[in-house]
């Protein structure tokens, strides 16, 4: 049997003729094409904004724990009952978790979503699409600062989309949107974007719009979002 300290040599020994056989560092010369360029940038620019996960969760055993202990409450309640369905949003250690409760039965389009009015200074810069969400991206050209918009569609009937917001230390406030409740967190330091959550109750869609404004600012950018 070899000993762990015969292998600890031999690896060490296997590190080393590996990097005597790696060319150089002047001679690694390489020219990324401007897309790459272009798209390693906004990786960069876009780290200052709370980092969002798309996930997908299957539904139907937490459903089921959430039915049967609140089914007599929900049977009695039709407001109750109805409170229950729809987005929601819980706290996660550093983040905001956002959530469909129920099954979406209306026969509503799934809706795509813009900026009416990009405000000055910004132009479009990049669309990311995947299965039920969609983020465009907007960057200020002369500070490469990004304004994110980008919305989730509700669940199946076997799972559903979920988003989390990873916020940190940032400050969450009540706020409007329509005249609908929004959520606003806020940075305080200046180095991360500040973020605007409401729901487009007719579709039954998560929005948010995320970027270095105010909250007065992002809600009249949420007003105008169709």
């Amino acid at each position: 049997m070899i000993s762990e300290e015969r292998l600890r040599q031999a690896a060490g020994a296997a590190a080393l003729a590996l990097a005597d056989s790696l060319p150089a560092l002047e001679e690694c010369q390489h020219e990324f094409s401007p897309n790459f360029e272009r798209r390693m940038g906004n990786v960069l620019r876009r780290g200052n904004h709370p980092a969002v996960y798309r996930g997908l969760r299957r539904v139907a055993s937490f459903l089921l724990v959430l039915l049967l202990s609140s089914s007599v409450w929900l049977a009695v309640d039709t407001e109750a009952r109805e409170a229950v369905f729809g987005w929601i949003s819980e706290r996660v250690e550093g983040a905001y978790h956002y959530f469909f409760h129920g099954t979406v039965t209306s026969q509503k389009q799934a809706e795509n979503y813009a900026l009416s009015e990009i405000p000055e200074g910004y132009r479009e810069d990049d669309v990311f699409e995947t299965d039920g969400y969609t983020e465009i991206a907007y960057v200020e050209t002369a500070t490469g600062r990004y304004l994110s918009l980008g919305w989730l569609h509700p669940s199946t009937e076997t799972a559903t989309p979920e988003l989390f917001f990873l916020t940190g230390d940032m400050e969450r406030e009540q706020a409007q949107v329509n005249g609908c409740a929004a959520e606003f967190y806020r940075d305080d330091t200046g180095n991360m974007a500040n973020v605007i959550v409401w729901r487009d109750e007719e579709r039954d869609t998560l929005l948010y719009i995320s970027g270095y404004f105010n909250k007065e600012v992002l809600a009249g950018l949420a007003e105008n979002v169709n």
